[in-house]
């Protein structure tokens, strides 16, 4: 009779289970210094993401979630971030709350996290392995060698290894916003080993409490991802597998339990689809039989890179035909026939190959969700993350019982595997760093997908490369003039060139493809308050803001109010903004502009000073050192005029106003008229204009070095170019100084108080 009939050997069916044998002191070595492995070579297999930038769905879900900007920890804050996100995933957008507390948006902290959740995941698979190989190994007679402990503790290994280090991973883990994905899997996981710590417990009170800690397992698990749901029928099949020796009977009764609730959604989901709304695919560019049905390419796909998971096959965006009808492409009833094939081999071999027939199955159930009739998108690598699990776990108890080699040179080959596999995932990982390479990757390879043509033209127009992205937002609307992001961004393009009509033209088309399309609306906002149609303006934004709480918008319906003058109602709109993001320096500065126009330096300055806190910012620099400037205190105005000079050495404001101090300082000390005129005459040189508030500081810093001839020819360039530009009342203020300059008077800014 062959070891591998279960007729001669059946898995104890008893309530409680015998636990694993004790191992010895070289398998606990294998395990204490594998552990150490997965940790060691996932971190090296991550090690170049820790400044990998946010991408694509990482902004709508943490950056522009105000919920998530805690800070302070309390109930309330807890409570807003769990109910209020727009993903419906409490666990995850906590823990996003908790990284935000502790260091903002910083990457590295986000990424550490990801890493070490990702590590824990191998950890957990590498966990459940050796107790289902023991498991496996405990029900037979035969189990001497090929099937020795040490044997299948480094089987256990070699799963969690292959977990970690596949490269299919990485957009798991690092795609910040898909710690989603990899902490249900955590908890998943998680609930699975404390269900079978509670099988192995003696006592009662021990078993209670261990599948208690699995049930709260199973809601973090629900509550990070919704794919978590199947976990009853994960922990069904592998009761059904490995501790009831596949009895039908039970699995009936057992399976009533599951099925009734299971029932009951079904219908539900049934209703919904037959008679319901249209479950989301009015925005779909398909419908639900093309999904099904591309569904089963799809799966075929996610199979072929988890077998050769090259970096050159991997992409955040596929371009994925949708199937029209089995034979619309051929390959569609193909990849049906191969994967009832897989099932059903896997339903057969389950008396004979329990691990493998048990990893087909889990391989389907955690795939079932994304891969059936809901309209998500078609293809996602991330999806794998969980189904994997268990297929590793059956390739590595394969690999080390079919496979005739000695141990240590199995282990290896398998160390050869896993080290080739981890450098792939290094190499995949570089793709990440920012948005630029991951979707020029992603444009290489799905040249003609809209995802990456419009999220390369995006993360283009980010960087300023206007030009550039302007192309690829019309290659966009070639691909699918349906859809408003493209002429959203176009317009946004347009506003950072100036064209301030054509990108009122492209927002408004935007708007009228989607109009809930808060973006859009913002966009349209800004288009109109640059053309000074305000009340207009004010309308779009307010429409943007019922639709999301963003504090860009209402930081611009701010602006707009305080050009018109409404002061306090500015100053409320930028206290709301900083209610949903504290430390968001836009805001911040603005308040501080509203206060020097209402006269409240004090106050103005008090905001500035705020921003300098988590920006060091050259903008804010040049806004203190006026305030100071206007308080008398000039040696502090000074020095923050050259902080701005230093991080913009670019920026004809920051040295056209160190220029004018350094001129004009009321303390000899203080005064640079040589320095000054340097500044001014960069300033004419990177602007190519004749500007008359630079013309002034040259006149002034000439007068100074008691040059007054030249001071009065650069004073009455200064007044004729005022008065070109319309500007008289600059033109009034630099005659009362030629009249200065013309007596053989320097002009020295006559301070209320002279202090340093």
């Amino acid at each position: 009779m062959s070891e591998n009939d279960p007729s001669s050997n059946p898995l104890p069916a008893s309530p409680v289970a015998s636990r694993p044998p004790p191992t010895t002191a070289p398998e606990r070595s294998i395990g204490r210094w594998g552990s150490f492995a997965i940790g060691l070579l996932g971190l090296l297999a991550y090690a170049n993401t820790f400044e990998a930038s946010w991408a694509f769905d990482d902004g709508v879900n943490i950056l522009r979630n105000p919920f998530l900007r805690w800070t302070e920890l309390s109930f309330d804050n807890l409570w807003r971030a769990a109910t209020r996100g727009i993903n419906d995933r409490p666990v995850a957008d906590v823990t996003f709350a908790l990284n935000y507390y502790l260091h903002g948006f910083t990457v590295p902290g986000f990424h550490a996290v990801n890493i070490a959740i990702h590590i824990a995941n191998g950890l957990l698979v590498q966990a459940l392995a050796r107790i289902t190989f023991h498991r496996v190994r405990h029900s037979r007679r035969q189990w001497q060698a090929p099937l020795a402990t040490t044997r299948l503790e480094w089987a256990a290994l070699f799963a969690g290894l292959l977990f970690t280090l596949h490269p299919l991973q990485t957009q798991s883990v690092t795609y910040i916003v898909q710690r989603m994905n990899s902490m249900a899997t955590l908890f998943y996981l998680a609930a699975m080993l404390l269900y079978l710590h509670g099988r192995f417990s003696e006592t009662r009170r021990r078993r209670v409490a261990a599948f208690s800690a699995a049930l709260a397992a199973g809601l973090l698990a629900a509550g990070s991802k919704e794919n978590a749901l199947t976990l009853p029928i994960a922990i069904w099949l592998y009761e059904l597998f490995f501790f009831r020796d596949l009895n039908r009977s039970w699995a009936l009764r057992a399976g009533a339990w599951i099925a009734t609730p299971m029932l009951l959604i079904g219908g539900i989901a049934f209703y919904i689809v037959v008679y319901g709304p249209d479950m989301g695919y009015a925005s779909r560019s398909f419908g639900m039989g093309e999904r099904v049905l591309t569904q089963l390419r799809v799966v075929v796909f996610y199979l072929s890179l988890m077998a050769l998971p090259l970096p050159s096959r991997l992409n955040i965006a596929h371009d994925f035909p949708v199937s029209q009808s089995f034979l619309d492409p051929a390959t569609t009833l193909a990849s049906g026939l191969l994967l009832g094939a897989l099932l059903a081999a896997g339903i057969g071999m389950a008396p004979r190959a329990r691990i493998a027939s048990f990893a087909v199955l889990w391989f389907f159930l955690n795939l079932v969700m994304e891969s059936s009739i809901l309209p998500l998108e078609i293809v996602y690598e991330h999806r794998t993350y969980l189904p994997m699990a268990a297929v590793c776990i059956a390739l590595s108890h394969a690999a080390f019982t079919l496979i005739p080699l000695p141990t240590l040179r199995l282990v290896g080959i398998s160390a050869a595997l896993v080290a080739a596999l981890g450098c792939a995932t290094f190499v995949r990982n570089a793709t990440w760093i920012d948005g630029i390479t991951l979707w020029s990757d992603a444009y290489s390879k799905s040249p003609n997908a809209l995802r990456a043509v419009h999220n390369l033209g995006a993360a283009l127009g980010r960087a300023g490369r206007n030009d550039e992205a302007i192309v690829l937002y019309e290659k966009s609307i070639q691909i699918d003039p349906a859809q408003s992001d493209p002429y959203q961004n176009l317009g946004a393009s347009m506003l950072e060139l100036g064209d301030y009509e054509r990108a009122l033209e492209y927002m408004r088309q935007a708007v009228r493809l989607e109009p809930d399309n808060h973006l859009a609306l913002g966009g349209l906002g800004d288009a109109l308050s640059e053309l000074d149609r305000l009340e207009e303006a004010a309308t779009a934004y307010v429409a943007s803001l019922e639709h999301y709480p963003d504090e860009r918008v209402f930081t611009s319906l701010g602006v707009l109010r305080h050009k018109q003058g409404r002061f306090n109602e500015a100053i409320q709109l930028f206290n709301t903004a900083l209610r949903y993001n504290p430390e968001y320096g836009l805001a911040l500065i603005n308040m501080g502009l509203v206060y020097i126009d209402k006269g409240e330096l004090d106050r103005a300055l008090q905001h500035f000073l705020l921003v300098l806190k988590t920006y060091d910012e050259p903008e804010t620099h040049v806004h203190i050192g006026n305030v100071y400037w206007e308080q008398g205190r000039s040696g502090a105005a000074i020095h923050h005029l050259q902080e701005a000079v230093r991080l913009a050495p670019h920026s004809p404001i920051a040295a056209n106003n160190l220029g004018w101090m350094l001129a004009t300082a009321p303390i000899d000390s203080l005064r640079d008229p040589v320095r000054a005129i340097e500044l001014a005459d960069r300033v004419t040189e990177m602007t190519g204009v004749r500007d008359p508030n630079v013309l002034d500081t040259k006149a002034a810093a000439l007068a100074a070095l008691g040059d007054f001839e030249s001071a009065l020819a650069a004073a009455n360039d200064s007044i004729a170019a005022a008065r070109e530009l319309g500007n008289l009342s600059l033109a009034l203020e630099v005659n009362e100084r030629r009249a200065l300059y013309a007596s053989g008077v320097a002009y020295v800014d006559r301070l209320e108080r002279a202090v340093p």
